[in-house]
């Protein structure tokens, strides 16, 4: 929902230090895709508060590879690998928090499903009939996007808890319902 609105402000912040940025995006990806990994077996060790600091380094590797990839050219071989990198933390920090809270495998394990049902309806219907979007965007907009995942995913590494959980997944059902309606409708 804050993305378009905060990539832009991300970029004008950045756009002073960007060209002094000696770093490949890719090589910040895998940066950030290491320090991601090393937050999730922290998790998995219960050093909460060092796994929130290493994923909150991992969050800003990825806005800067993003707003370098922009700034120097995005190829398609960097914009895989950062949504690979994306997905890798988006579903190992659940992962994570399940294996060490117990009581909330089923509320990820719902989560995740509610996950594959946003992916496939937000790429499925792109294979389909190209949908027409204004620039800048990649996919349809709506409640749930990249922002929200963040700072939901704060809250879950700091205080893992049913309530939060539930809160998320009835935003992520509303999001799915949301490009579900979208997807029928452009076809």
């Amino acid at each position: 929902m804050l993305d378009q609105e905060l990539r832009e402000l991300k970029d004008r912040l950045l756009s002073r230090f960007l060209p002094s940025v000696p770093f490949s995006p890719a090589l910040i990806t895998a940066f950030g895709l290491a320090v991601g990994i090393a937050s999730i077996v922290l998790i998995c060790l219960g050093m909460l508060l060092p796994a929130f600091l290493l994923f909150l380094v991992n969050r800003f590797a990825d806005i800067v590879d993003g707003a370098v990839a922009r700034q120097q050219g995005s190829t398609s071989k960097g914009a895989m690998l950062d949504l690979f990198a994306d997905y890798v933390i988006y579903l190992g920090v659940p992962l994570a928090i399940a294996a060490s809270f117990p009581s909330l495998q089923i509320l990820v394990s719902v989560m995740f499903a509610l996950f594959v049902l946003n992916l496939l309806l937000w790429t499925y219907p792109q294979l389909l009939r190209p949908i027409e979007l204004p620039p800048n965007q990649k996919y349809p907009r709506s409640l749930v996007e990249g922002t929200e995942t963040t700072i939901f995913y704060c809250l879950f590494i700091m205080f893992p808890s049913v309530p939060l959980f539930l809160v998320f997944n009835f935003l992520l059902l509303i999001t799915v319902l949301h490009r579900l309606f979208h997807a029928l409708s452009s076809l």
